[in-house]
């Protein structure tokens, strides 16, 4: 949630947010990086991006109820809107950055490594 927070608040910044990544950068970090209005990739960088890792939560395992209704039902509601939240994010990506394909195949599992060499090479074609 702490990635969604600093997302808003670069994305609503009244400056143009320049991000640069130096080095590898994984999961919420690599979205926070595309982030800004402007990404710099360093030559020895990378982008990660993956679904949260709580894909493919089992909810049939929580035991017990909260306020009447059964923290299964509770799992199930915080899985679904976590996971809406997540594919929102990655449906929003620059598509010259991350492909529709590439934004399919992140969706349902894979983890996506974006090398500085193809970011540059994708975004010298804007």
């Amino acid at each position: 949630d702490t990635v969604y927070d600093l997302m808003n608040n670069v994305r609503s910044s009244l400056g143009d947010v320049t991000m640069i990544v130096e080095a590898p950068v994984y999961s919420g970090h690599a979205y926070l990086a595309l982030a800004g209005k402007k990404l710099i990739m360093r030559p020895y960088s990378s982008l990660m991006l993956h679904t949260s890792s709580g894909y493919g939560q089992d909810c049939s395992t929580q035991k017990g109820v909260d306020r009447t209704v059964s923290n299964v039902t509770h799992c199930e509601a915080s899985y679904a809107n976590h996971m809406r939240l997540v594919n929102k994010m990655i449906s929003e990506l620059d598509p010259v950055v991350v492909t529709a394909e590439e934004k399919i195949k992140i969706m349902i599992g894979y983890d996506y490594y974006l090398t500085a060499d193809e970011y540059n090479k994708r975004i010298s074609t804007k």
